[in-house]
């Protein structure tokens, strides 16, 4: 098992009002990901500080990664595919 990063070990220990403020600001600045400092990244992170806090959070959370590795590992296959009658 991957000893985490020790930024992850601090946002989960950081003091619940900062981790949510911090994690609803990133949220409010990704929705604005079109502005040119902004970015769509800022969502996810949001969700994984928010996450650390609340279980009904984390679990829409993993739900979303279980989802995105199952969406990208079909993306992933299918183009291997394509590869090989090429």
């Amino acid at each position: 098992m991957q000893k985490p990063n020790p930024l992850y070990s601090w946002a989960v220990r950081a003091w619940a009002p900062l981790r949510w403020s911090i994690g609803l600001l990133l949220i409010v600045g990704g929705v604005l990901g079109f502005l040119p400092v902004l970015g769509f990244w800022m969502v996810p992170l949001g969700v994984l500080l928010l996450a650390g806090g609340s279980p009904r959070v984390r679990e829409v959370a993993k739900a979303f990664i279980r989802r995105a590795r199952a969406w990208a590992s079909r993306l992933a296959s299918g183009r291997r595919r394509g590869q090989d009658r090429g």
